[in-house]
């Protein structure tokens, strides 16, 4: 299974020019990991991308917190809007 976020694990904030924040995921095994450079999805499963989009610049794994479960720490950093 690929990797699902945990609902309202999201936390966010900027710094200067970029919207900054962290994700929880689970997953089954290791290769579930958020992809480092990677971009996510939204809600519509549509792929982010562009100046705005939210691109995953860490990951941080926590190996079988329950066994056979995966937890990644992803953070991740894109670009503010113009207003």
């Amino acid at each position: 299974m690929a990797s699902q976020e945990v609902q309202g694990s999201r936390q966010e904030g900027e710094d200067g020019r970029f919207k900054t924040g962290i994700m929880l995921f689970i997953g089954d095994a290791p290769s579930d990991a958020p992809a480092i450079g990677g971009y996510f999805t939204d809600a519509a499963d549509n792929v982010e991308s562009a100046l705005t989009g939210r691109m995953c610049v860490q990951v941080k794994k926590d190996p079988e917190t329950l066994p056979g479960i995966w937890l990644f720490t992803a953070f991740y950093r894109a670009f503010k809007a113009y207003a």
